[in-house]
């Protein structure tokens, strides 16, 4: 989690090595980076992943974030509003 400079806000970004995948690690990282910027009273995180990567889509749509494609880019932006 990185938080953005100047902004209530951070970045989520997580990379999980193909052997551990599908075991809901990815999954728990993420609520536990949501638990701690709800903590730092943040106002909401973003993710941004390639458009391909459905697994990932599918994960931060379950945790509650707002997905958007672009599909010029072939990227997805997630944002999740905490307060």
């Amino acid at each position: 989690m990185s938080k953005l400079h100047g902004r209530n806000e951070a970045e989520l970004a997580v990379i999980v090595r193909d052997e551990f995948q599908a075991k809901g690690l990815g999954t728990e990282l993420y609520r536990q980076m949501v638990l701690i910027a709800r903590d730092e009273k943040l106002s909401k995180v973003n993710a941004v992943m390639l458009g391909d990567n459905r697994e990932m889509r599918s994960m931060v749509q379950k945790l509650g974030f707002k997905v958007k494609s672009d599909l010029e880019e072939n990227l997805v932006e997630a944002e999740l509003v905490l307060a």
